[in-house]
């Protein structure tokens, strides 16, 4: 029997901890939805599995991330939390009808494999008013299995929220 889990990845501007914004794209890229992110900012990356998993490696964007454990905030017999700091500094603003594939890979203690792509547009540094065009994004929320016998995470679901 396959093994289920949910991961969800919230995305924030450090330090202020203000939102990212996310807008539908309809078809016009290989994913509907963007992520609208600046250059030369740091964001947190916060992922927190359910049940718990023991997170050994976390990439973005093929950088090794340096991440910690937190504790949850109340009582949870069976979640783990894991955040890290990422800076797009050095990242390429994204001409006009252009999006970015940003590849997110996380490693398990038993060697499973779990890869995602997020869509997102880089806008410049001070720009705020198209960065924040579209939804706040609290969250990208994955339904997860780990298919008998395998080392990879098959994603049967995602959603954005």
């Amino acid at each position: 029997m396959a093994t289920n889990f949910l991961t969800t990845l919230e995305i924030q501007k450090d330090p202020d901890g203000g939102h990212v914004f996310h807008k539908q794209d309809g078809q016009r890229f290989s994913n509907t939805v963007t992520i609208k992110m600046n250059i030369s900012q740091t964001y947190k990356f916060t992922v927190t599995f359910r049940p718990a998993m023991r997170l050994e490696s976390w990439m973005v964007r093929g950088e090794k991330m340096d991440f910690s454990r937190v504790k949850p905030k109340k009582e949870e017999d069976d979640v783990s939390i894991y955040e890290a700091q990422w800076t797009s500094i050095g990242i390429e603003i994204n001409k006009r009808n252009t999006r970015k594939e940003m590849p997110i890979v996380l490693e398990f203690d038993n060697g499973v494999t779990m890869k995602t792509n997020i869509q997102v547009k880089f806008y410049p540094a001070e720009e705020t008013e198209h960065s924040k065009w579209g939804q706040e994004m609290h969250a990208l929320e994955l339904s997860c299995a780990i298919p008998d016998g395998h080392i990879y995470v098959d994603i049967k679901k995602e959603k954005i929220y």
